[in-house]
Formats: structure tokens, C-alpha cells, sequence
């Protein structure tokens, strides 16, 4: 067992719990979550394949929290080589329909999570001159989605983050990926806030129904930091949004309002 340390936060469920019992392979594992029994199940699920780690319940909008998280992973273990900052929630709401303490939980959640991770993590890890930070996003970031403007900007910024940080740790001997899937089957959506109920049956819909579930995604997103790349983009329709923002923003926009138009029929 190698003395490699990882750190992932969301790690009761879903792709953070299968991004960890990965990384448990060949790291000690710290995982992070407010849910103190799915923690557990987690880190059960490790021990029983036989990898090491702990359980933190700590909440990624506190940085007092994220502060103490860091000095002890460096006071325990004196390393931290893979971060991963997964934790993320959904709101459901056109711009203006959201009650604004709803979208203010979101991005605290899902932007500030990540920036706080980031903030703590990064400097030390350059200066170790090693270490590999994964934020994950999703294609809704340059999907851009009618009816999720809150979700939209959060995962936005997680990417705008993860570039720039990448820029500057250029050389370093730190690598940066985003991760940007589309739907695959998380439950997500059951804790999902929104205006109308409908919107969470609909992406409840959608997200089972999705062909692709959270061991694909842990297995893309190993994949791509063995490759070092920058950004790993899963499923087909988020690699064409990907490509058409970039090529053809305003034919994407246009297919933003075709949607959102049905939508409000």
C-alpha cells in the first residue's frame, strides 16, 4: 500500500463514493461528507477491499473547517496528493424565480466548495511539487440549460476556476482536471431544490433513465488524470456542447431558447 494521500469530499454517495473506493487502491483515503452515515458506509466499503482511510463530517461552505481539514491532513500525514472536490447540489429555476437564500445555498455548495478546496490545498501541494487537483463541474457549464441558471453559473466558475488554476501551476508538478459529465444516474436529483415539483420529477426522470452511472464517470475521471488532461468531458452530448460553445456559441444559445420556449408551453 502506497503513503499516497487523497482527499475527497462527498464521499457518502454517488460519484464521490466511487471515485473514492478508486482511489482507495492505491491512496489512504480522508473522506469528507455532512452525512455521518453514508461516510461510514464509504469507508466501510473500503476497509472491506482492503484500503485505509477516515471520516470527517465536515460541511465544504465552512472554511474554518476546510482550514482544519488541511493542517490535519498535513499534521497526520504530512501529504496530500489527489484532491477532489465533488461535493454538489441542484436547484431547478429561471433567472428571477429562485428564492435568492436557495440560490446562495447552491453556490455556496457548489462554487465555494471548490474555491475553498482549492484555496487550502493548492499552495502546499506546489509546494511539495507534486499532487493532482480534480473539481468536478458538468457540461451544464457550456450546455447552458434553460430552467438551472444558478446550477449553470456554479458549475461556470468551477471551470474558470480549474483553468486558471491550471495556468498556474504550470510546471509545478500539480495537474488540474474538470470534470464536465452530463446526466448519469446519481441521486442528485432527489435532493435537488426547485420552484415547481414537476422539475425535480423531470430530472429525477432523466437521471435514471441515463445510460451512463457514477463507476463510468469514476472510470473516465481516473483515466483522464493518468492522461494529466485538463478537462474530462464524459458522454457523447456533452463533448458536441463542448465543441459548438467554442465553435458556434450563438447556435448553442439558439437551441437554449428552442427549449426553454417548450418548456413554458
Amino acid at each position: 500500500m502506497s503513503d499516497k494521500v487523497a482527499v475527497v469530499t462527498g464521499a457518502g454517495s454517488g460519484l464521490g463514493k466511487a471515485l473514492s473506493l478508486r482511489l482507495a487502491r492505491d491512496h489512504r483515503m480522508v473522506l469528507t461528507d455532512i452525512d455521518e452515515v453514508a461516510l461510514q458506509n464509504t469507508l466501510r466499503a473500503i476497509r472491506d477491499a482492503g484500503g485505509r482511510g477516515e471520516v470527517h463530517t465536515v460541511s465544504v461552505t465552512d472554511a474554518e473547517a476546510w482550514e482544519g481539514l488541511r493542517d490535519h491532513v498535513y499534521a497526520q500525514f504530512g501529504r496530500c496528493d489527489v484532491l477532489v472536490n465533488n461535493a454538489g447540489v441542484a436547484l431547478g429555476a429561471a433567472v428571477g424565480e429562485a428564492a435568492l437564500d436557495d440560490v446562495h445555498w447552491l453556490l455556496d455548495i457548489n462554487l465555494w466548495g471548490p474555491i475553498y478546496g482549492c484555496h487550502f490545498f493548492a499552495q502546499n501541494m506546489k509546494a511539495a511539487g507534486t499532487g493532482h487537483i480534480v473539481n468536478i463541474a458538468s457540461a451544464a457549464a457550456f450546455a447552458c440549460p434553460p430552467g438551472t441558471a444558478a446550477y449553470n453559473v456554479s458549475k461556470a466558475g468551477v471551470v474558470a476556476l480549474s483553468d486558471t488554476l491550471r495556468a498556474e501551476m504550470h510546471g509545478t508538478g500539480v495537474n488540474v482536471t474538470v470534470v464536465c459529465p452530463g446526466f448519469f444516474k446519481s441521486g442528485i436529483g432527489r435532493a435537488m431544490r426547485a420552484v415547481d415539483a414537476s422539475v425535480v420529477d423531470m430530472t429525477v426522470s432523466l437521471l435514471e433513465r441515463a445510460k451512463v452511472d457514477s463507476d463510468d464517470v469514476a472510470d473516465a475521471v481516473l483515466q483522464a488524470m493518468a492522461r494529466k488532461q485538463a478537462y474530462c468531458v464524459v458522454k457523447p452530448e456533452g463533448k458536441l456542447f463542448f465543441v459548438l460553445r467554442r465553435a458556434f456559441p450563438e447556435l448553442v444559445n439558439r437551441i437554449g431558447a428552442v427549449v426553454a420556449n417548450r418548456m413554458m408551453k
